[in-house]
């Protein structure tokens, strides 16, 4: 018997032929194309066949046109293999500080039950875990890896992760205790930094040993910043330098296994301030904004000669005053400017773009905007949203608050249970007495944003967190059965009613699995082409009964940056919630949710604006000249708005509409462009298109004026690349080779050093000597030890590649457990498409034989 339950098609759009034939069979049996002379029986019995020949074709066309948009069900098929371990050993000399002489004695402990590969990789200054990894992968591997995890060279843990779980991988690893007590310290920031201005720095500690302190000490020319006892971690600090070359030291004073990696190095040049154009013909705060950060020359008009300026600004400037923009079109193509060319910005006012005249005129052509009002081209986007239904949302939880789940973990408590636990746990959670829950709000709010998309988007819709229906086998297949597919991707005009009714129907309570329903929307975008979006509603808070949380949030991570690089997928997050932290029911935990959208180059949006979705692929409400607005962050990754978030208030704009190379950075919350960049030629070109009154208004602030000196920092691009003169030698290792560049007009020469010539630039490499500071050409560098002791201790980056593909965490002595997961492993699990027409396409011949069948009764009977 075949079982037609759950039964869905790819092609939903055909199955509106069905309704138009029944019309059409309607007419076309209802009348009389000639008469004939039939008494009261006879056309009783006419009427009778039409109604059976009305049921009849109707049926048989509709099963003919659910075949065509193939029809088909989801299973769950299991697929048997031959358990076996391919055991991979880390020689790196971070790896080195573990105990790893178990490793012989588990092998052979293994290999007595099921087949075991040994394969080493690395050596001691080198750590590529994420290629050996990719070396060893075929799809149902199974992989032990016994390692740090802490990658000098290679693949991306990341990376690796997101692949191996495509072909059905398991990478497991084991537990590495210390076996020497050590510590490491780098130091992260930027090695050049203009004058006068602060810059930041970051000094990070690992050690072998988890809970170890040390004691640290970081001075900058000698003078002590920061000296105090630490425990594993990142510190930070700013300084503002002078100009010329500065040092940097970190140190552990403490003493244990390796002395390289207790100090590290690191030198600071600080360049001159740039020299900008500025031209208008106001005084304003503007101005003295770029007089505190930049050597600024004002004009009123634009000058023939503009090579001497690494950006030329302009305030709000009419075009009689622009007339030179040849000169322009020349500074910007800047065919020496390699990846950094010159840089232009404009800031609009009520004597610029639409109301300076610049419509049609060569200027506009080297903007990233057209002046005017006009429609931004928007081309209907594949969009899958994720609504999250889990406990965390419908006011169910395993525990009652965050300090109740870590309390548990801290006392030894478990954090993966058996079937029958997860089930109890699922079962007896706490229930929050609250009226709305964060359920509710997710739903109403899709709902919301689905009627305000423009009809020519696909979207799709799946939700994890439903209650599952019924007992299952394993804690594996309780959680997949809570992710469902609400509707499969098709265009807003056909699936937006179905949408709009299935959403509110959906019941939340169940556990929590975001992964898996992000795994559903990357392969449900994956094959398709066009802009790709995932959107996700949810809180960001995630049950405490699949694991530590740490590890599923790197799980998340991965996915979405992974999504990105490979499949071209935005991912857009919207935090349902409020942020105080007394609120813990309904609180959301948004500094994830941004990271999560930063790591898929998307955006995030609280769910009470929805701003960022409606601007992209909605129609947001528009607001005349002289209405307050708010500016809307559409890039959270571009370097102008990195870990920024806009608070200006502002009340104009122009009328601009971005090209269709352009990139809008920021925007009105009523969709007018903001901030639109591109590249002109070599040269960076931003426009920045609202203001307030007679000036940028709140954009000139302390909150939000970095956006300003960003957007000028980012047209600079290299703030020494203009220099006559300059000696460039990055901070170097022991174990490499270090690089000079060397900018000049005259012939460089050194004793002991080649050099090769491409234009004015000079370059060669050199042998770096001994830890610490040294010059060359009157020039400071750094020298550190091998990358190789940068980091010790297990890498963070390890739990989510077990989480991402399924792995277990093993002791050092747990062979039988290792035997039994190769084993569970073996025989994997996958969910299939299965087209089944043929059941359609037999029930229309059927029906066709039997009504033809009836037809020869029929006429014998009357011919009787």
């Amino acid at each position: 018997m075949i079982d037609l339950s759950g039964l869905s098609v790819l092609n939903p759009t055909l199955l509106w032929i069905i309704p138009g034939a029944a019309l059409f069979l309607l007419i076309l049996i209802t009348r009389n194309f000639f008469k004939l002379a039939l008494d009261d029986e006879g056309k009783k019995q006419q009427r009778r066949a039409r109604v059976w020949v009305f049921i009849a074709r109707l049926i048989m066309i509709s099963c003919i046109v659910i075949a065509l948009a193939h029809p088909y069900q989801e299973s769950v098929k299991e697929i048997k293999g031959n358990p076996r371990v391919t055991l991979l050993f880390d020689q790196s000399a971070s790896t080195a500080l573990m105990e790893t002489g178990f490793v012989e004695d588990l092998a052979e402990a293994v290999d007595r039950r099921i087949p075991v590969t040994r394969r080493a990789f690395g050596s001691e200054m080198t750590s590529d875990v994420g290629s050996a990894i990719l070396r060893n992968l075929e799809p149902g591997a199974n992989l032990l890896l016994i390692s740090d995890g802490n990658v000098n060279d290679g693949a991306l843990l990341d990376d690796v992760a997101f692949y191996a779980a495509t072909v059905n991988a398991s990478i497991s690893i084991i537990n590495l205790t210390a076996s020497s007590h050590d510590s490491s310290v780098i130091i992260s920031g930027p090695g050049k930094v203009v004058a006068d201005s602060e810059a930041a720095y970051t000094v990070t500690i690992t050690t072998t040993q988890r809970g170890a302190q040390v004691n640290l000490r970081v001075t900058v020319d000698s003078e002590i910043v920061l000296d105090k006892r630490v425990a594993a971690g990142t510190y930070a600090f700013t300084r503002d330098f002078s100009q010329g070359n500065h040092r940097i030291e970190a140190r552990i004073l403490d003493q244990d296994k390796i002395v390289e990696n207790n100090r590290y190095y690191k030198s600071v040049k600080v360049l001159p301030k740039p020299r900008i154009l500025l031209v208008t013909k106001k005084s304003g705060p503007l101005e003295l904004l770029l007089r505190e950060l930049y050597t600024v020359e004002k004009r009123t008009s634009l000058p023939t000669d503009l090579n001497g300026y690494y950006a030329v600004v302009i305030d709000d400037a009419p075009i009689e005053s622009l007339r030179n923009t040849q000169a322009l079109h020349n500074y910007l193509i800047d065919e020496r400017g390699d990846y950094y060319g010159n840089g232009f910005v404009l800031f609009g006012g009520m004597d610029s773009f639409d109301r300076g005249g610049y419509t049609g005129t060569a200027l506009e052509a080297l903007l990233p905007v057209k002046v005017g009002r006009g429609e931004r081209k928007r081309d209907g986007a594949n969009l899958v949203f994720i609504l999250d239904m889990s406990g965390s949302t419908g006011g169910k939880r395993g525990f009652s608050s965050e300090l109740e789940y870590n309390n548990h973990l801290a006392s030894g408590g478990k954090v993966g249970y058996s079937v029958e636990e997860y089930g109890k746990i699922w079962r007896n959670a706490y229930y929050y007495e609250e009226g709305t829950t964060t359920a509710d709000v997710i739903k109403a709010q899709a709902v919301d944003a689905i009627e305000q998309l423009k009809l020519e988007n696909k979207v799709g819709i799946i939700a994890f967190g439903l209650p599952p229906s019924g007992p299952a086998d394993s804690v594996e297949e309780f959680i997949a059965e809570s992710v469902k597919v609400i509707e499969p991707m098709a265009p807003l005009f056909s699936n937006r009613a179905d949408i709009v009714k299935k959403i509110p129907r959906i019941t939340p309570g169940g556990p929590t699995s975001p992964h898996l329903a992000m795994q559903g929307a990357v392969e449900m975008l994956g094959g398709v082409a066009g802009d790709k979006n995932i959107i996700l509603l949810t809180n960001g808070r995630y049950s405490a009964g699949l694991g530590a949380m740490n590890s599923l949030k790197q799980q998340l991570l991965a996915i979405a940056s992974n999504a990105r690089k490979n499949y071209g997928i935005n991912f857009m997050t919207i935090g349902v919630g409020v942020t105080e932290n007394a609120l813990f029911p309904k609180r959301v935990d948004e500094a994830f949710m941004k990271e999560l959208a930063a790591a898929g180059d998307g955006t995030y949006d609280r769910a009470t604006k929805l701003n960022t979705l409606l601007i992209k692929w909605g129609d947001p409400k528009a607001k005349e000249f002289g209405q307050e607005f708010q500016l809307v962050r559409l890039s959270l990754t571009h370097f102008i708005t990195r870990d920024l978030e806009p608070t200006a208030i502002l009340n104009a704009y122009n009328e601009v509409a971005p090209k269709d190379t352009a990139e809008l950075i920021l925007a009105a919350d009523s969709g007018q462009p903001a901030l639109t960049t591109w590249r002109y030629g070599n040269g960076r070109v931003a426009a920045w298109t609202v203001f307030a009154g007679n000036n940028q208004g709140q954009l000139l602030n302390d909150e939000n004026s970095l956006l300003v000196s960003r957007t000028v920092n980012w047209a600079i691009g290299d703030p020494q690349r203009k220099e006559a003169y300059f000696v460039d030698i990055p901070d170097v290792r022991t174990n490499e080779h270090g690089s000079i560049i060397v900018q000049s007009d005259d012939v460089v020469t050194s004793e002991g050093l080649v050099f090769s010539k491409q234009g004015n630039r000079y370059t060669t490499e050199f042998a770096p000597g001994e830890q610490g500071f040294a010059s060359l050409l009157g020039e400071e560098y750094a020298v550190n030890r091998p990358s190789e002791l940068d980091k010790v201790g297990l890498s963070q980056d390890l739990a989510s590649l077990v989480k991402t593909t399924g792995g277990k965490v093993f002791k050092s002595t747990d062979a039988d457990a290792i035997v039994e997961h190769a084993k569970e492993v073996s025989r994997r699990v996958t969910l299939t498409q299965e087209i089944v027409t043929m059941p359609f396409l037999v029930a229309a011949m059927l029906l066709l034989l039997l009504e033809i069948t009836l037809r020869r009764v029929t006429q014998r009977r009357k011919k009787k």
